[in-house]
């Protein structure tokens, strides 16, 4: 589902020009040229194929796959339509509503073909998001900037800040042959805002291991595990899966979350309208055996039945 409201820092991402984007736009072309079209159609999506997406996400910033998301009106709401708090309440109390909601589309999409109203507003986003949430300014960043990478993608845009790989795994109970995305440095985003961070903290060995600890007794032995919390760290995912697993590689944790604008009107349709949902999995492998250690931890409350 999309996001209900919204180590070492990494290094600031580089705003992508409008020139940058017809260059990826050529270089996706060069590349997709050299590939059989029957191939690119077949196995677009197959697991089988997520080498090859990887090196079109890396060189382009998005892969064919996403590209079947592209609609006519991508580029518009990807400036005038915001990601942001599409679930919150409307001002007069009364919740979510399709009509507000729909209206709310339209004027995005009406906004966006005459100006980027969302990097305009981007300086009063990041101040939201920094007293609502109470992270650092370079964390509120990277949420506005992630966040907006992944309403790229679902719109069947190029990515501009590199949020998103290309994932090595599928969760183990999945019968669908086909790849998904990562998140990229998830657990140094997520040590920017898990318990004991602060701004100038580097990402040292011991802070690795709290940092992994945490996220292990948070999560659940269940599939559908639901973390109580969004995704802070990057600001991609809402209320998302935090699973423990063991495979023959050894003992992880793994996150998983549906982007398809959940919440909104939107998401009601399966396959989406505007854009194109996609799913974000990924495993975290721990190394440290020190992780397993009993500590006191924060360990966030979940109304779920015993064994889930």
């Amino acid at each position: 589902m999309g996001f209900e409201g919204a180590h070492n820092i990494p290094k600031k991402k580089e705003e992508v020009s409008s020139a940058g984007k017809l260059a990826r736009a050529a270089a996706l072309g060069a590349m997709l040229s050299t590939v059989p079209t029957d191939a690119i159609e077949s196995k677009a999506d197959h697991f089988q194929a997520r080498q090859i997406a990887a090196e079109q996400l890396d060189q382009t910033g998005i892969t064919s796959e996403r590209k079947e998301a592209n609609r006519p009106t991508s580029l518009a709401l990807e400036r005038g339509f915001s990601p942001f708090g599409y679930t919150d309440p409307n001002s007069d109390g009364r919740g979510w509503d399709a009509l507000s909601d729909a209206a709310r589309i339209i004027k995005g999409l009406a906004v966006g073909t005459i100006k980027d109203e969302n990097e305009q507003t981007r300086h009063t986003l990041v101040d939201e998001m920094k007293e609502r949430f109470n992270i650092s300014e370079e964390a509120a960043n990277r949420f506005f900037d992630s966040r907006m990478d992944a309403f790229r993608l679902y719109l069947g845009l190029p990515q501009e800040h590199n949020t998103f790989g290309v994932s090595e795994y599928q969760p183990s109970q999945s019968e669908d042959d086909k790849y998904y995305y990562k998140i990229n440095n998830f657990v140094e985003n997520f040590s920017d805002v898990a318990p004991g961070a602060s701004e100038a903290e580097e990402m040292t060995p011991e802070r690795k291991r709290e940092v992994m600890r945490w996220l292990w007794m948070n999560a659940s032995g269940g599939y559908d595990a639901e973390f109580p919390q969004v995704d802070l760290g990057s600001g991609v995912m809402g209320r998302y899966s935090l699973m423990r697993g063991e495979d023959e590689e050894g003992t992880y944790v793994s996150y998983y979350d549906k982007w398809d604008m959940g919440g909104s009107i939107e998401g009601i349709a399966e396959d989406g309208v505007a854009g194109k949902p996609f799913e974000i999995y990924d495993r975290i492998y721990i190394e440290d055996p020190a992780v397993y250690e009993d500590m006191e931890l924060e360990v966030v409350r979940r109304d779920k039945p015993e064994g889930q």
